[in-house]
């Protein structure tokens, strides 16, 4: 019974790394939209016993990250057009009120902390780094979040992110989209800077429905050249 139990206790613990490892696979391409999660494949990838690895697969099942179906196992989550303005609608509200909510208790040293992760996200962007680019972006929107001390709130926006992140990177970045992200990170701090909490809610809001257009664009062209390639092999 010791045995077991400590086996059971070791397990626990593995779950938060090895959901974070499987989270590492998804976002580095290895595994995609649709793609199988088998156990035997990721034991033997990690190292590890499948009971971690069932337990960590159910963990990301709830960050949105995997869906486990009774006769398929484990895939990564498809992503569509209503997944993607659903997420960016969540994204917008939140954000909104998340900065409305900085702006009654944000310091001059918060303000220069927000101000930071704006200028290293237009590091990454000169620097052409698409994994960079998406943590900088991560790292300016949770330095205003973080203020607010809203767990609950930056639990859900982390685990909407997880997924988009995903396509984001198989899709890559527009250039002129990455530019627009500049100019709306400018303009959210200045109004934060200024103390306008209406600016700075619909600048949110604005950037929100920014980056929802441009995935949906970078989405509808993936599938138009999926179902090309599809047309063109039913001919062969």
């Amino acid at each position: 019974m010791k045995r077991a139990s400590a086996a059971g206790q070791e397990a626990e613990s593995l779950v938060d790394p090895v959901a974070a490892a499987i989270t590492e696979l998804v976002l580095d391409g290895t595994y995609g939209p649709g793609d199988r999660l088998k156990l035997s494949d990721l034991a033997a990838r990690l190292g590890l016993s499948v009971t971690p690895i069932r337990e960590a697969l159910w963990k990301l099942e709830g960050s949105g990250l995997v869906q486990n179906h009774p006769n398929r196992g484990a895939v990564v989550r498809v992503i569509d057009a209503a997944h993607i303005r659903n997420v960016y609608d969540v994204r917008g509200a939140l954000d909104a009120m998340l900065v409305e909510k900085a702006m009654d208790c944000v310091t001059s040293a918060q303000l220069a902390t927000i101000d930071d992760a704006r200028r290293a996200y237009e590091a990454a962007v000169e620097r052409d780094d698409p994994r960079s680019i998406l943590a900088a972006d991560l790292a300016f929107h949770e330095s205003i979040r973080r203020i607010t001390g809203n767990d609950v709130a930056m639990e859900v926006m982390r685990s909407s992110f997880q997924l988009i992140a995903t396509f984001r990177l198989r899709l890559g970045f527009d250039a002129d989209r990455t530019r627009e992200v500049i100019d709306e990170h400018a303009e959210i701090v200045e109004a934060i800077r200024r103390g306008d909490r209406a600016a700075a809610a619909q600048r949110m809001r604005q950037h929100a429905n920014g980056a929802r257009a441009s995935l949906e664009r970078a989405w509808s062209e993936r599938q138009a050249t999926a179902e090309l390639q599809g047309r063109r092999k039913r001919r062969t």
